[in-house]
């Protein structure tokens, strides 16, 4: 099974973030349990990265990515896929390219 998670999770993971991080947390040990495959947007990395070192400071916030990149990998997606994200009537372009790099896991 493949599982998408949201940047919101990854932020909530990483920096323990109330009210969310227990649930958030959970999800990622279930997916650990039952063995599937963990995948983050491309740019949910970079969003998690800044937000994190804003916390625990920038060469603590990349320790912290390459330990979280051990469970999970990146889901890609390139320039006509970028593009196709302001076609799909999102009002929040974040989520439109959290969709298409979704979307571009079961290609």
């Amino acid at each position: 099974m493949r599982v998408f998670l949201d940047t919101n999770i990854v932020v909530d993971i990483l920096t323990r973030r109330q009210p969310h991080y227990a649930d958030s947390q959970s999800v990622l040990d279930r997916c650990t349990i039952l063995q599937c495959e963990v995948f983050i947007a491309w740019h949910g990395l970079a969003t998690a990265f800044y937000l994190l070192g804003t916390i625990i400071g920038e060469l603590s916030s990349q320790l912290a990515m390459e330990g979280f990149l051990q469970a999970v990998s990146v889901a890609t997606v390139g320039d006509s896929d970028a593009r196709r994200a302001f076609t799909l009537g999102f009002t929040d372009l974040e989520d439109a390219l959290q969709a298409v790099a979704a979307a571009g896991l079961h290609r």
